[in-house]
């Protein structure tokens, strides 16, 4: 696929082995995340959110699809005929103009709609400023998606991913993604950080430490796309073919896995706590569900004709 010349040769053989491998492996560790990500989802006592469940699904789908068009050159190009073909390598070739397209609507869900999407909306409800503080983020995931497509679109014209035009709008999109999700990480850490601080007298340690996990997670979750991303960025700004073909296809299924283990780590840690809190004995988790507004409410009266900060938290 990213490739500046069209014949075969054991190193550019190697490098297409090697991203396969990472491809399927990692398509292997999606496969169970995703099906207990369905079981965390379905079996919650509150009703299934199907505008995520939904778009996970179709994602797992494209997945798929995606990684079955990349076995299917693999077998074609090297296997199946004793001389090898260079579908594979050619770029113009149909099924792997396809798989440029599955990574733009991957790419499009995740970053759109199940990671950033969802971290826009966390972002414009958490940290509560109106939707200026939103703008910034559609419009990059606005420009982020119509450079991908238009790279996609420019292969199936007949061009290089490594032309002069194809190669700086890819590298824009790619790089609009990245900034888009570290911005939205960085606004959402700040605010639950400065926010559970604040409150974190009047809801005891035990409860700001919830906070912090579900802050963890974010943050952990968010590392690995980044990285990802930042190498694919690398490696294709360097005009490494092999080793942006590798992070390539390595970054497709990471687009996957991101925003499905958030969710699982999410719900699972939530479903825990909920049975935790079921197996307390009723008078104790009274007690604790009622000493926050008891503390809010001593402290409101205690500092009443202060600034006003108690109240205002």
């Amino acid at each position: 696929m990213f490739t500046m010349a069209s014949y075969l040769n054991s190193a550019k053989t190697l490098a297409l082995l090697i991203a396969l491998v990472a491809e399927v492996l990692l398509y292997g560790i999606y496969v169970p995340l995703f099906f207990v990500c369905l079981w965390v989802m379905v079996s919650r006592n509150d009703p299934p959110k199907w505008k995520l469940i939904a778009p996970l699904t179709m994602m797992f789908i494209l997945s798929t699809i995606h990684t079955a068009v990349v076995l299917y050159l693999f077998i074609e190009s090297f296997i199946q005929s004793p001389s090898p073909k260079e579908h594979f390598l050619d770029q113009q070739y149909p099924l792997v103009v396809l798989t440029y397209a599955l990574y733009d609507a991957l790419n499009f869900i995740g970053d759109g709609i199940v990671l950033t999407g969802t971290q826009i909306y966390r972002t414009y409800i958490i940290c509560d400023s109106g939707f200026r503080v939103v703008a910034l983020p559609i419009m990059l995931h606005l420009a982020s998606t119509s450079m991908g497509a238009y790279s996609t679109a420019s292969l199936a014209l007949g061009k290089n991913s490594f032309s002069p035009a194809t190669e700086k709008l890819s590298l824009a999109g790619y790089s609009l993604s990245l900034v888009l999700n570290v911005a939205c990480t960085a606004l959402i850490t700040h605010r639950i950080w400065t926010s559970t601080r604040m409150i974190s007298p009047l809801i005891g340690s035990q409860r700001a430490a919830k906070c912090y996990a579900v802050l963890q997670i974010i943050i952990e979750s968010a590392a690995i796309y980044t990285v990802a991303m930042a190498v694919l960025i690398s490696t294709y700004a360097s005009r490494a073919p092999d080793a942006a073909q590798v992070s390539f296809q390595i970054n497709v299924q990471i687009v996957c896995i991101v925003p499905t283990l958030i969710l699982v780590r999410a719900g699972l840690r939530q479903k825990t706590s909920d049975e935790w809190e079921a197996t307390r004995p009723q008078k104790d988790t009274a007690h604790v569900l009622d000493w926050p507004e008891d503390r809010r409410s001593s402290s409101v009266a205690k500092n009443d004709n202060d600034d006003g900060c108690s109240a205002r938290v």
